[in-house]
């Protein structure tokens, strides 16, 4: 079995946290998992936060591995890619 993850904030990086999670003009997903982080550098496990957002735990894991990778900007939330778009400008002009 894997060791839990050990979050550590400084903080700056705690209150900047904080505001993130109750900025309402911040993205809901970024909102949630800077909430999660928090939580995680409290001492709470990966199983117990996503029981408690009613998430499953993987993405609690994802959120708090990519947190520990990339920092703060690995908690923007990016549109995930699909496929291009099939309604075109010149079917806009039509």
């Amino acid at each position: 079995m894997a060791a839990p993850l050990q979050i550590q904030l400084t903080p700056e990086e705690d209150r900047l946290l904080l505001e993130l999670s109750l900025d309402p003009k911040t993205h809901k997903k970024t909102r949630l998992w800077a909430a999660m982080v928090r939580l995680a550098a409290e001492g709470w496990t990966a199983p117990k936060i996503a029981q408690h957002f009613h998430k499953d735990r993987t993405t609690v894991y994802l959120v708090l591995r990519r947190f520990v990778r990339e920092g703060l900007q690995g908690l923007a939330y990016r549109k995930p890619p699909g496929a291009p778009r099939k309604f075109t400008p010149q079917m806009a002009a039509f």
